[in-house]
């Protein structure tokens, strides 16, 4: 009867062992997922903490990009005014009859024509450079030649993966494919 409860409780100890090692093997199993769960949220927050500094350079870069238009806008056409009303009319040439030459009307309508004339052209460009310049890059790989193979090599040679305003680089060969070429 001794025999029978040894071999019983031996029996059951061994299970319980064998479920023991299995709750430890899951416990691993559970801490090495929850440290993966724990890394790609890190990852992701990392990924949205990179986007979220760019969002935030890209808008402080136009919020100052703005005020330095503001600022421009505001004092370039005061001290024009001041520099304007600076002149002094009196020592222009006069006619014979005392009347002089240039009166306010007609430095007036020059100086202020020619103003507007030159300042509007500059102002457009200013207010719309992003568009511009996005549309020159792309008009540019329209209309620029395809690179032959000696030059696409040539640029691979300083070490660049793409060439200027972004046209990737087809393919690298070397000296010997390029004679085969030829």
């Amino acid at each position: 009867m001794a025999s029978i409860v040894r071999r019983a409780y031996s029996k059951h100890h061994r299970e319980v062992e064998k479920l023991r090692q299995q709750a430890n093997c899951t416990c691993d199993a559970l801490l090495c997922l929850v440290d993966l769960k724990l890394k790609e949220v890190n990852a992701f927050e990392a990924s949205l903490s990179s986007q979220q500094q760019e969002n935030t350079a890209r808008q402080a870069e136009e919020t100052s990009r703005k005020e330095q238009t503001f600022m421009t806008f505001t004092t370039l056409p005061l001290s024009f005014m001041a520099a304007f009303f600076a002149i002094n009319f009196e020592k222009f040439p006069k006619n014979s009859d005392g009347s002089s030459h240039l009166t306010l009307g007609w430095v007036s309508k020059y100086l202020f024509g020619i103003s507007v004339a030159v300042s509007l052209p500059f102002i457009v460009l200013a207010l719309n450079l992003a568009r511009l310049s996005a549309w020159f890059a792309v008009a540019w790989m329209l209309i620029r030649p395809p690179l032959s193979p000696a030059k696409q090599l040539a640029w691979s040679g300083f070490g660049l993966s793409q060439l200027p305003l972004g046209a990737p680089i087809l393919q690298v060969r070397t000296n010997e494919e390029l004679k085969k070429m030829k």
